[in-house]
Formats: C-alpha cells, sequence, structure tokens
C-alpha cells in the first residue's frame, strides 16, 4: 500500500460553470468545455476541472437534491467538499486506515471505467467526514500499469 499523490481538491458548488468561469479569468483553465457527469450513487455529481500541476482543482454541482454534495451546500454552503488521494494498494489502505478508526462509505470499493473527465478506470471509496476532520477524503486506485492496477 502507498500513498502516490494528492489528486483533486473538490469545491461544493451550486453552479460549476460560473466557477470553472471564475477561475478561468484567475489563470486557472477548465480542462474540458463542458460538465462531467457522474449522476449515479454515490457520487451524483456534475464537475468541472481545471488542472493544477500534476492535481487539479474541481468545481462539483450536485446532480440530485439528495446527493452528498447538495446535503453539504444545505448545510455550509459553498466551500471545500473533499481531497482526492491516489493510492496503490487500495484494499490494503482500507483494512489499515479501518484499524486507526476510519469509516467508509463503500465496504468495498466501487470499480469505474474510463470515459470523460477519468483517462483510466480503477476503483474508490470515500471516507466518513466524521472520522477524518470533517472532510471527506476519495481514495483512488487507477488501473494503469505504473500504479499496479487495483486489488
Amino acid at each position: 500500500m502507498e500513498i502516490l499523490k494528492i489528486g483533486t481538491i473538490n469545491v461544493a458548488v451550486s453552479d460549476a460553470m460560473a466557477a470553472g468561469r471564475l477561475f478561468s479569468r484567475l489563470g486557472l483553465p477548465a480542462r474540458q468545455a463542458d460538465l462531467v457527469r457522474l449522476p449515479e450513487r454515490p457520487a451524483q455529481i456534475n464537475y468541472l476541472q481545471s488542472p493544477v500541476g500534476e492535481s487539479s482543482l474541481s468545481f462539483v454541482e450536485p446532480s440530485d437534491p439528495g446527493s452528498p454534495v447538495a446535503r453539504f451546500l444545505e448545510r455550509r454552503g459553498e466551500g471545500l467538499f473533499s481531497l482526492s488521494i491516489e493510492v496503490r494498494g487500495l484494499k490494503e489502505l482500507m483494512a489499515a486506515w479501518r484499524a486507526a478508526g476510519v469509516a467508509w462509505v463503500l465496504d468495498e470499493p466501487m470499480r469505474f471505467t474510463a470515459g470523460p473527465g477519468r483517462p483510466e478506470g480503477g476503483a474508490a471509496n470515500w471516507t466518513r467526514p466524521r472520522t477524518t476532520l470533517g472532510m471527506i477524503i476519495e481514495v483512488i486506485e487507477r488501473d494503469t500499469p505504473d500504479h499496479g492496477g487495483t486489488n
């Protein structure tokens, strides 16, 4: 198990395109011209991403009124929502973090395939924010040769 890098800082917003336009004027142009849509649970988001070195800043808006991002916006307003990290050995990391007191959204990682905004497939899971200082940490293992695939 190894933490490879910080992948994305996700900012919850009510309008991802408007946030993207603002940050484009500030020098962080969007990676894509339109929103990437991930309507399925547990994500239920639309997002626009701006690259920053090897990482990125994503503006995420809810795609469903019951989504985690919608609940976040109702409670806290716009702001830092989550942080994603890329790892090698996701299942081992989940077990180690669970032993350290971290609770996970899913019992097993969710598989995903390559698609818009996701150049390769892999697996992911999310921490419960009450166990990680109020922040969701999305942990991703990509299906790439240099990352060794998923477990």
